[in-house]
């Protein structure tokens, strides 16, 4: 019974073991694309309020600043979904490697 236990661990711990590889590589393809979103979504939220500034100076109104918000609002709803997905993969990642270590 305890050999019969023992390989049925090691055959589970050979077949985490690419899952966790796969996972390391999907976060850091994750991380090196969130930097360059970053990066981006900064100089996107710039033009927004350079946009809104200069529509409120040229036609006195502040609708264009109203959609700017809502513009930034969604940007960050959109940002925000998959640093959850990527929380929830590390945590994933996590326990494989607990599991694979005990």
């Amino acid at each position: 019974m305890v050999v019969v236990k023992f390989l049925v661990k090691l055959v589970a711990k050979i077949l985490v073991l690419p899952l966790i590889v796969f996972l390391n590589f999907v976060l850091l393809v994750y991380n090196t694309m969130e930097g360059i979103v970053g990066v981006l979504a900064g100089i996107l939220n710039i033009l927004f309020v350079l946009v809104a500034f200069f529509t409120y100076m040229d036609e006195g109104t502040l609708f264009y600043a109203k959609q700017a918000i809502v513009f930034i609002a969604i940007e960050s709803v959109l940002l925000g979904i998959p640093q959850l997905c990527a929380g929830l993969v590390m945590c994933l990642q996590e326990r494989l490697m607990e599991f694979l270590v005990a």
